[in-house]
């Protein structure tokens, strides 16, 4: 991505920026624009225009706006450029996958805001808050990012096409992160828009990165497998080699979702050991999905295998305490299935589902079969409204399992169509 250094704002940018900086602070201040054009005794048209860029307010004009909505206007025209640059540079950073660097770099700028507040780069810096939110802030109200969506989305003339581009995929990052799929694909539509005649590869690599997170939200794999193929293309021709290494992770996942699941072992081993080769911390990743590659293959010393490497590599993943409990169940080590599940319970911060998970198989082992299957039942509705569908099929088909082995032939067959439902 270029960086250019520019040092000076063209006279239309310098009356645009101005008008907007204005109007946001009256807006901020919840005046209407009635209310400040009577009290300056000034023509509501002529400040709207203002307020539109349209026109330049003189001096005079310019200096009675700010006294009124007491704002100290800070006409350093480098913090724009500075901000621009940098605001370029964290998405660099981002697509590098350079996360602490990009993270260091967010908070210097951020310790920094009173020199930003009032001066022609505070709508990059509102768009570099944003960014920062959306990346680092998982647990933030849903309203302040909302707060700042408006107000980029509301200015966004400010900005060249590649940066709208940019905010839109970036907001797209975030409605995937919530599973708002459909707001998730707008946002990845608009970007597309506005890069439709960018050279950029970097930003439509990002693009269509993204594109497969929501085809495999979906469960259209086959749609998620041609997005792998164009972005690889482009993360090959920009040789970023972290994003090769994730799109070949997304490949896989998409193999084992088809039950492909000798191809999909066969491209994490090929990707573990181009890691090896340049050290990445995709590493532990890689054998979770081994893990759960074998898994739902039914090879569960293969599943016990790569789980435990998994953690050897630091691995983070939720799952896993998951797939090396049922995995010790079906191998019929059931004691080392107990210590582990209670030592697990004990030691672990777990996500509720895993909860239910470990509480289905304790009840497993202790022969209570109708705790057992109201347990698989609760997870499986977890599982449904998640809009998980390869653990859906996973516990539906303990489910049936259960119903077949009791001749429960009205329940089975529900649970049968059920699992219909989520492969056509």
């Amino acid at each position: 991505m270029t960086i250019l250094n520019e040092t000076k704002l063209s006279s239309e940018l310098k009356r645009k920026l101005t008008g907007a900086l204005l109007r946001y602070y009256r807006e901020d201040e919840n005046m209407t624009i009635n209310f400040v054009a009577e009290s300056l005794g000034i023509n509501k048209g002529y400040l709207s225009e203002i307020e539109r860029g349209r026109k330049e307010p003189s001096s005079q004009m310019l200096e009675k706006l700010t006294n009124f909505m007491d704002i100290r206007f800070n006409t350093d025209e480098s913090l724009y450029f500075n901000l621009k640059d940098k605001f370029q540079y964290l998405y660099q950073l981002y697509v590098d996958l350079k996360e602490e660097e990009e993270k260091a770099l967010y908070q210097e700028i951020l310790k920094h805001s009173s020199m930003y507040e009032n001066s022609y780069g505070f709508f990059y810096f509102k768009l570099i808050e944003y960014m920062y939110y959306v990346h680092f802030c998982k647990e933030i109200e849903e309203s302040l990012i909302f707060e700042y969506y408006n107000l980029i989305e509301k200015n966004k003339h400010l900005f060249n096409n590649n940066e709208k581009g940019i905010f839109y995929d970036i907001s797209s990052v975030y409605f995937i992160s919530k599973k708002n799929s459909k707001k998730a694909i707008k946002q990845l539509q608009l970007s597309e828009h506005y890069l439709s005649t960018s050279t950029s590869k970097v930003l439509k690599s990002m693009v269509l990165y993204h594109y497969i997170f929501i085809y495999e939200y979906w469960n259209f794999t086959p749609k998620a497998l041609t997005y792998c193929d164009e972005a690889l293309k482009l993360f090959l021709e920009t040789m970023n080699f972290n994003r090769i290494i994730q799109i070949s992770l997304r490949r896989a996942t998409c193999y084992t979702c088809m039950r492909l699941y000798s191809e999909a072992e066969e491209l994490l081993l090929d990707t573990i050991e181009k890691m090896k080769q340049n050290p990445s911390r995709f590493i532990a990743v890689a054998y979770n999905n081994l893990s759960w590659n074998a898994l739902a293959n039914k090879e569960y010393e293969k599943a016990l295998k790569y789980a435990y490497t998994a953690i050897e590599n630091g691995t983070r993943y939720y799952e896993i305490p998951l797939f090396i409990s049922y995995s010790l169940y079906k191998l019929k080590r059931y004691e080392e299935c107990k210590e582990y599940i209670a030592s697990t319970l004990d030691t672990c911060e777990l996500r509720v589902e895993i909860k239910i998970f470990l509480a289905m198989l304790e009840h497993a082992l202790a022969n209570d079969h109708q705790s057992y299957i109201r347990y698989a039942l609760n997870y499986y509705e977890l599982m449904k409204k998640d809009n998980n569908q390869e653990m859906s099929l996973f516990i539906l088909e303990i489910i049936c399992d259960y119903y077949r082995k009791r001749n429960n032939f009205k329940e089975l067959c529900y649970y049968q169509e059920q699992e219909i439902n989520l492969l056509t």
